[in-house]
């Protein structure tokens, strides 16, 4: 299954939003990257990446995460990800929370 992408500006907030539906595994790594890329090469200096419509989260995303927190560190950007309770709680059981913003839902 693929996952669907959507950027949104918020430029009152100085915010930049990327929202992602679907389901993160292998076969959508490539598109989740590439919107991430576009999302966190915007000049917003706030960054939030919605999970909060995906299904399913291979584990391999957890290191995917982290790589885009790491970009965003290395930009001077503020990164959250909101996603459901139960994917956040597995990213938080990860460590995840100590790299980025975590928002459950």
């Amino acid at each position: 299954m693929s996952i669907t992408t959507k950027i949104k500006a918020m430029d009152d907030r100085g915010i930049i939003m990327l929202t992602v539906q679907g389901e993160l595994d292998w076969d959508s790594r490539q598109e989740f990257q590439q919107a991430t890329t576009e999302l966190l090469g915007n000049p917003h200096d706030k960054a939030v990446i919605d999970l909060s419509g995906i299904q399913k989260m291979s584990s391999l995303f957890i290191g995917t995460l982290t790589d885009c927190a790491r970009i965003a560190r290395e930009s001077n950007k503020h990164l959250s990800v909101i996603m459901d309770k139960r994917i956040a709680a597995v990213c938080r059981t990860a460590g995840l929370e100590k790299v980025l913003s975590i928002i459950d839902r």
